[in-house]
């Protein structure tokens, strides 16, 4: 990666990856990509639910830079499941109008709904409106076919999910995955609940593929992984 001179005027880097990010940011998210496609379930399926423990812009921060790290060795698409407070369209700076719940409603097709290169090489498709029918929808073999069908068309489908304390939505979406990415805030996410959210995964067969570390910065970077 060729790192240009930074900006005067860039004076903290925003959440997502730039080339202005520090290159040890850029390693860690290239080490838990690495270790993510590890396991057979994660080959096998090409399609990983990233979840948090509670409300908060992390979650949405690591699956993020994670589509943008594996976006540089294959096709990605990202879908925003959190679909009453969706982040990823915001993040990207792109419209949010129709998304992951139209499809889910049957209102359009899911390949339809997709922003395409919202960076090189990575689609993203939106959580779209919310509405309390849609809700229902995840309980239904819809979800599954929709990944199903976006397997065949991406290298590696992730899914930025609810925290699994607050939702049973990544829950859902895990079953129809190769299982849960668990990101942990340090010094907010107490030990009980993360032990509760690994519990509610493992109650549901849903395979708990690791832990992400992080924490809040005040320097360059708003988030650093400290542990994969």
């Amino acid at each position: 990666m060729v790192r240009r001179k930074q900006p005067k005027h860039f004076k903290q880097s925003p959440p997502l990856l730039t080339d202005f990010s520090p290159p040890e940011l850029w390693d860690s998210y290239r080490a838990l990509y690495t270790r993510l496609l590890l396991p057979t379930q994660v080959k096998e399926q090409r399609a990983v639910a990233v979840a948090g423990v509670r409300p908060g812009a992390a979650h949405a921060v690591v699956c993020a830079n994670l589509a943008a790290v594996a976006s540089r060795s294959e096709r990605v698409l990202l879908v925003d499941a959190c679909l009453q407070t969706p982040q990823q369209h915001a993040l990207f700076q792109v419209s949010n109008v129709h998304g992951f719940s139209e499809a889910l409603l049957g209102r359009c097709e899911w390949a339809a709904c997709v922003q395409k290169n919202a960076r090189p090489g990575l689609d993203l498709l939106s959580a779209g409106a919310w509405t309390p029918d849609v809700a229902a929808c995840f309980h239904t073999a819809r979800v599954e076919a929709l990944f199903e069908e976006a397997r065949r068309s991406y290298g590696l489908v992730l899914v930025d999910t609810p925290p699994v304390c607050c939702s049973p939505d990544a829950l859902l979406v895990g079953q129809s995955a190769a299982g849960v990415l668990l990101v942990v805030c340090k010094h907010r996410d107490r030990r009980t609940e993360v032990q509760e959210s690994v519990a509610k995964l493992h109650g549901a067969q849903v395979p708990c593929l690791g832990s992400v570390l992080v924490r809040e910065m005040r320097s360059r970077a708003p988030f650093c992984i400290t542990n994969c």
